[in-house]
């Protein structure tokens, strides 16, 4: 799967979510019905500070802070995976732009 691709600015705080639970074309959720996710690892790189992480339904919130002297231009990365109850594994990557737009 392709990462998602966003951007956030130097000093900012901003959340990005993951859902599992969301269509994937026409197949429908990547969860099966009545699966959870069991665990899960945000990672971050760069200037990039992981503040927090959440999960609720199926969709995990990852709260992150890019240092306010990062330089215009750089890409970035927030990688979320799980572990669900029926013992699959899976990961996303957010591809971030730092910007001053």
């Amino acid at each position: 799967m392709l990462p998602i691709t966003k951007t956030i600015r130097p000093g900012a705080e901003l959340d990005f979510v993951v859902d599992w639970n969301a269509p994937v074309s026409e197949k429908g959720p990547w969860l099966a019905v009545g699966e959870t996710i069991t665990g899960r690892t945000v990672t971050v790189e760069g200037p990039l500070t992981k503040l927090s992480d959440t999960e609720a339904a199926g969709a995990v919130t990852a709260w992150v802070r890019c240092d306010p002297a990062a330089e215009l231009g750089a890409w970035v990365w927030v990688r979320v995976a799980i572990v669900t109850s029926a013992g699959r594994k899976d990961s996303r990557s957010i591809k971030l732009a730092v910007t001053d737009a």
